[in-house]
């Protein structure tokens, strides 16, 4: 029996040894250089869902509007350091600066953030997403940022006419039909 528990040990640690240096011999050919690389390039920026929800955001909102995807909320959302010391203003950055918003709307002849939407997947209904969507509900309504979230399940077009209407009213911009 403790010859076959050593045996079957061994058989596993070979295996990993084994898919470890297949990954670095795969990752050394990838590599033009034939250096190691510390990063790789990611086989598709969005998801099925996203891109489908992009795709009907361009169609219908595209024309008035400049539509970004995956941007950091650091870029749009800035730290009033009005009474602040460093460390308050960096405890503050950390907040937001490695998060991102599915999609950003902005005015296209001010670039001015008019709206946040979030794709709301699976991984939006744990806990600790719950928290942090909670979160960024808060700040965004504090700068006075819209912020949508639309369930990935939910039929986009209706979703998205809902959006143009609030931009409509809003901005008192007008939008093709």
């Amino acid at each position: 029996m403790e010859r076959i528990l050593i045996w079957v040990g061994g058989v596993c640690l070979l295996a990993w040894l084994l898919r470890i240096v297949s990954r670095k011999l795969e990752a050394s050919k990838s590599n033009k250089a034939g250096e190691r690389s510390d990063f790789y390039l990611r086989k598709v920026f969005m998801n099925v869902s996203e891109k489908e929800f992009f795709r009907r955001l361009l169609a219908q909102l595209g024309a008035e509007f400049i539509i970004l995807s995956k941007v950091r909320i650091e870029d749009f959302i800035g730290v009033n350091r009005e009474s602040l010391n460093f460390g308050e203003i960096n405890s503050r950055r950390n907040r937001i600066k490695s998060s991102h918003v599915d999609f950003l709307i902005l005015d296209l002849q001010t670039t001015r953030p008019l709206m946040a939407i979030e794709l709301d997947g699976d991984s939006h209904n744990k806990a600790s997403r719950k928290i942090r969507d909670q979160k960024f509900n808060q700040l965004y309504e504090e700068v006075g940022l819209k912020y949508w979230h639309v369930k990935v399940e939910a039929d986009f077009e209706s979703k998205i006419a809902e959006i143009k209407t609030q931009l409509k009213t809003s901005v008192s911009i007008k939008v093709n039909k």
